[in-house]
């Protein structure tokens, strides 16, 4: 399965200072040792999520997956409106149980995902 990872923008400047999600580089790891294409987007190192639509596009993506707390809530909001305004049949899942209580008016395929599940159990991704 073809999977992008986002990292949400953490800095108000482009190229300032931040720290990095270990837990979408957790989930990375595991994904890509279970035979899963991963893609990984940050984007603390573009000016918007525009670069998202081109990582769906070169990449062939099924699945895109992000995560934060609460303090990211817009940032998340504009990833996953950017990937339901171009691609609605692409799954995406959100991570983190913070914001995933806070945003169950978010459309996302599975809004309950927390870091640990490093697997991705609910969706189970096979390998095809």
């Amino acid at each position: 399965m073809n999977i992008l990872i986002v990292y949400p923008k953490m800095s108000r400047y482009l190229g300032g200072h931040y720290d990095v999600q270990l837990g979408l580089a957790y989930i990375s790891s595991t994904l890509k040792a279970k035979g899963h294409q991963i893609t990984c987007v940050n984007l603390n190192h573009y000016s918007d999520v525009s670069v998202i639509k081109e990582a769906v596009e070169r990449g062939n993506i099924e699945v895109v997956c992000t995560g934060g707390q609460s303090p990211l809530y817009r940032q998340i909001k504009s990833i996953f409106d950017e990937v339901r305004e171009y691609y609605p049949q692409i799954i995406t899942i959100l991570g983190d149980e913070d914001i995933s209580f806070s945003t169950r008016q978010e459309r996302t395929d599975n809004p309950r995902i927390n870091n640990s599940e490093l697997c991705c159990p609910p969706f189970r991704l096979q390998k095809r």
